[in-house]
C-alpha cells in the first residue's frame, strides 16, 4: 500500500476505494448493489488494509448521503479499536494527529448525514468497430511536421474489444504509418507497411497478471506451451493497445478514413500478447498522434533499452 501522509485520503487504498463506489453508483448500480460490489472487490485486501478500507467507505458514503448502518458500524469499530494507529506508533506526532483525525471521522460519521447527492449516471461510449475493419489517420500536427511526418497516415486495424472505466467498450488495435502521404488500399498494401511498435515486456514477467479464477499452476502449464520470441535487447515486443475512445467526439470521422474490413492481414512477426486485457498498453484518443510518432520514433521506448 502506498502512504503518503496520515490524512485519510493520503493512501492508494482509500482513494481507490472511494472512486470505485461513486463509479459504480455512475454506472447506474443503486446504493446497495454498489456497496456489495465494492465490498467483494476488496475481499481478498492485506489485514493491516481493513480498516482504512471501512473507513474510505463509510466517509464516501456520508458524503453522498448514503452511509449504510453495517458499513457505519464496521468504520466506528474499527476507530474505537485503534487498530489503525498501530500503523503511526512509531512516530508520535503523527500518531495524535492521526487520532485527531479518526476522531472527526467518528463524529461526522455520528452526526446527520448530508442529503444524498445527485449522481449524473454516465451513458457509456460502445464503439462500434468490427474485427478487421482499417482506419487511417492523417498526420497533420506541428510534431508531425516537425519530425517529417506530415501528411501521412496512421492505420489502425481493431482486433478486439476492451471494458474501460466505467463502463466504456473500446478498441484494442494495432498500428501501422505508410511511408507516403497515399492512402492504402489493398490487403498487399496494408500488409506491406510497417506496423508501430507500441510497448515491450519483461521475459520472466511474460505470465503476469495471472486470472485469480483459475488455479496458478494450470494457468502456467497452460503458458508454457507458447513459444515466446525475445528480441536482441532481450525483452518482449508489444503491438497492440487499447485505444481509449469514451465519446464519439474524440475521433471524428471527418478525422479518419475507413478503408475497408480486413480479416487476414498479416500481424507482427514474433509479437508478444499479454496473458490479460489488463495489461495491454493504452493510449489517449485525444494524444493518439503524438504518442504514436514518439513510439515509432523510439521515444517511448527509450526507457526499456538502456
Amino acid at each position: 500500500m502506498g502512504t503518503w501522509g496520515i490524512n485519510l485520503y493520503e493512501d492508494d487504498v482509500t482513494n481507490d476505494v472511494k472512486e470505485e463506489y461513486i463509479n459504480f453508483l455512475k454506472e447506474g448500480k443503486d446504493n446497495e448493489e454498489a456497496t456489495k460490489l465494492v465490498i467483494d472487490n476488496w475481499k481478498a485486501i492485506d489485514t493491516e488494509e481493513i480498516p482504512i478500507f471501512w473507513l474510505a467507505l463509510a466517509d464516501t458514503q456520508w458524503e453522498y448521503g448514503r452511509l449504510l448502518q453495517n458499513v457505519k458500524e464496521q468504520a466506528l469499530k474499527y476507530i474505537n479499536e485503534g487498530t489503525d494507529l498501530a500503523r503511526w506508533t512509531g512516530d508520535e506526532k503523527q500518531y495524535n494527529k492521526r487520532r485527531l483525525i479518526l476522531n472527526e471521522l467518528k463524529n461526522r460519521l455520528l452526526s446527520k448525514q448530508p442529503t444524498k447527492k445527485k449522481i449524473v449516471i454516465h451513458k457509456p461510449y460502445i464503439c462500434d468497430w468490427k474485427n478487421g475493419d482499417v482506419y487511417a489517420y492523417k498526420l497533420e500536427s506541428k510534431l508531425a511536421e516537425e519530425k517529417e511526418l506530415y501528411g501521412k497516415y496512421f492505420i489502425l486495424i481493431k482486433d478486439d474489444e476492451a471494458k474501460w472505466h466505467p463502463n466504456h467498450i473500446i478498441p484494442v488495435v494495432r498500428a501501422k504509418i505508410t511511408s507516403s502521404s497515399t492512402l492504402p488500399s489493398t490487403l498487399c498494401e496494408i500488409n506491406n507497411l510497417e506496423y508501430i511498435q507500441i510497448s515491450v515486456a519483461k521475459y520472466e514477467e511474460r505470465y503476469l497478471p495471472l486470472s485469480g479464477d483459475r488455479p496458478i499452476k494450470e494457468q502456467i502449464e497452460e503458458l508454457d506451451k507458447i513459444e515466446y520470441h525475445v528480441n536482441k535487447y532481450g525483452v518482449l515486443e508489444k503491438f497492440l493497445f487499447k485505444l481509449i475512445i469514451t465519446s464519439s467526439k474524440h475521433i471524428t470521422s471527418e478525422k479518419l478514413i475507413y478503408l475497408g474490413n480486413f480479416p487476414k492481414l498479416m500481424l507482427p512477426k514474433n509479437e508478444f500478447i499479454p496473458y490479460q486485457k489488463k495489461n495491454i498498453s493504452s493510449i489517449n484518443s485525444k494524444n493518439l498522434e503524438e504518442d504514436l510518432i514518439d513510439n515509432y520514433l523510439g521515444f517511448n521506448l527509450k526507457q526499456f533499452y538502456n
